[in-house]
């Protein structure tokens, strides 16, 4: 009876119902080889004439907006347009312009190089071994390490919304800029919370802990060492 039911259960059926297509798959590609090879080319000529002609150049001009900083500088103008109507955070603006002009795949190359815009890891040397490193918007990062913790933001970004005596203060760690110092972290997470960058609830609700230089921002449910506490009157016994 439990034979049974596995034979008519739906994952039973899905991968048999999957076994046949692919042996009516295989079956038709042997048949009909002239009119598969046909069809083929025919798929593959329009691609190269007709796709890519009309898509590249907007896929081009995506990237560009995104990596040049340029999107940034379309987001204060038009940015109430992400954040009112599609609830999405202002530097989505010229993806989903890009995508409202050229077709959802230049949109979707705008946020690939969205997320590829980070160069590898955050530095070791800036932060030291990492404890917890989350994305609280595009590009920008909560980072805590055994040296230090703070806000790492696009170079970009951070000439558009902060004074330069901030940015002065910051290290720089390729195309970012990583603000480790409590007062600093406080201007910047002001900055995004202003500009309304952050929209994600508790990344903001972090992020306004970090702008009344409260500490609870930082947690990241790890005990700190015994180093970093004070001992000092403590009465230990073995």
């Amino acid at each position: 009876m439990e034979a049974i039911k596995r034979f008519f259960s739906f994952e039973g059926l899905s991968a048999k119902f999957c076994g046949a297509a692919f042996l009516a798959l295989g079956a038709a590609l042997l048949a009909f080889p002239k009119e598969v090879q046909e069809a083929t080319l025919s798929s593959v000529i329009y691609c190269l004439t007709v796709l890519v002609p009309s898509l590249f150049p907007f896929m081009a001009l995506t990237s560009f907006a995104v990596t040049s900083g340029a999107g940034i500088a379309l987001s204060r103008v038009l940015g109430f347009l992400s954040r009112y109507i599609f609830r999405l955070p202002k530097v989505c603006t010229a993806s989903l312009l890009m995508s409202f002009l050229g077709g959802y795949p230049a949109g979707a190359r705008g946020e690939m190089e969205g997320q590829s815009m980070r160069d590898g890891r955050p530095n070791p040397d800036i932060w030291g071994n990492i404890i917890t490193c989350g994305e609280i918007a595009v590009g920008i990062y909560e980072i805590v390490g055994t040296k230090k913790r703070g806000l790492e933001v696009p170079k970009a970004l951070a000439e558009e919304i902060l004074p330069e005596s901030v940015m002065e203060q910051a290290a720089q760690d390729g195309e970012n800029l990583c603000f480790t110092d409590p007062v600093s972290n406080a201007i910047v997470a002001d900055a995004l919370l202003e500009q309304e960058l952050v929209t994600d609830p508790q990344a903001a609700a972090r992020l306004d802990a970090i702008r009344q230089l409260d500490d609870v921002a930082y947690d990241t449910a790890f005990e700190p060492p015994v180093s970093d506490y004070e001992l000092d009157g403590l009465d230990l016994e073995r």
